[in-house]
């Protein structure tokens, strides 16, 4: 993944090194329906055909932003489960 965000370019086939975070974050439950949304945008063939024409901004920003947010999200995911100085879960009563 730290290539496709360096990287100055985003193809295609670029698009094919995202597809296992993209399946991972459609089957968690835990993940916001809009970045399950968005990562069906990006498995359709869109991202793509974007990517090919002369100005793949678009389809850039697509790819990319999704895969940031993604992190952003796992991320403070793991921050919430993660247990409290004292041993105890966020919210849970003891």
């Amino acid at each position: 993944m730290a290539g496709l965000l360096l990287a100055r370019h985003g193809y295609a086939n670029d698009c094919a090194l995202v597809v296992p975070m993209l399946v991972f974050t459609i089957q968690r439950h835990s993940v916001p329906r809009w970045l399950k949304f968005w990562a069906l945008v990006v498995l359709t063939p869109a991202p793509a055909l974007m990517l090919a024409t002369f100005k793949p901004f678009v389809g850039q920003i697509l790819v990319v932003g999704f895969v940031i947010a993604a992190l952003i999200t796992e991320l403070t995911l793991r921050d919430a489960r993660r247990p409290a100085p004292g041993g105890v879960l966020p919210g849970a009563e003891g």
